[in-house]
């Protein structure tokens, strides 16, 4: 005798969940469908987006405060001139510029760091701007005896801080294609163009 099949019993179990509560979930289903066109449409911006670079030194003591106000304007210079398109995912590059000597004996320079995102907050100051997205930062710690008794004090920096970009090729693979040759080598032109002549052997100079 074949045994018989009720559609009860292998009716769909009862859902536990309420239609009503499904407004809870459409913001995240909104998510889920806008963030894979908005990874897409951020990655076609990047390739003609120029990287902005900031090379600072705004921390400083007693014995370096004349320094920091002389290095800022070619800081500055330098840090517009290279803020160009190098390809890669980075967005940003933040180069700090050490002028705290006591600091030497608290801590080692910050190392380099790849961030898909930093806070624009600051708690320091309670202003809350943008925040930056794909940023490399790092920090550059000169020989404060050097930097106090040298006679060409911006060359004496800029040479320091160059010599740090070396770091990037170490990093490259992180930063998604950046071209590290072109930005070093425009780095080097444009303080030499500035009347600061540096010396590497990477471009046969020194």
């Amino acid at each position: 005798m074949k045994p018989s099949f009720t559609a009860e019993k292998f009716s769909k179990p009862k859902s536990s969940l309420n239609v009503k509560e499904l407004h809870y979930f459409k913001p995240l289903l909104g998510f889920a469908l806008l963030y894979p066109a908005y990874s897409i449409s951020r990655k076609i911006l990047l390739k003609h987006k120029n990287m902005q670079v900031l090379i600072n030194a705004n921390g400083c003591d007693q014995q370096t405060l004349a320094i920091s106000d002389c290095l800022r304007d070619p800081f500055n210079e330098i840090s517009k001139y290279l803020s160009q398109e190098y390809g890669g995912d980075i967005e940003h590059l933040w180069i700090d510029f050490e002028l705290i000597a006591c600091h030497a004996d608290l801590r080692p320079p910050y190392p380099f760091r790849y961030q898909k995102r930093v806070s624009g907050y600051s708690k320091l100051t309670g202003f809350d701007l943008p925040d930056s997205f794909n940023v490399g930062h790092y920090s550059v710690r000169p020989d404060f005896v050097v930097l106090l008794e040298v006679p060409d004090v911006v060359t004496y920096a800029l040479q320091v801080i160059f010599e740090s970009t070396a770091i990037l090729n170490v990093k490259q693979k992180k930063l998604g294609g950046f071209n590290v040759q072109k930005f070093r080598i425009d780095f080097f032109d444009r303080c030499k163009a500035l009347g600061y002549n540096l010396n590497d052997k990477t471009f046969g100079v020194g």
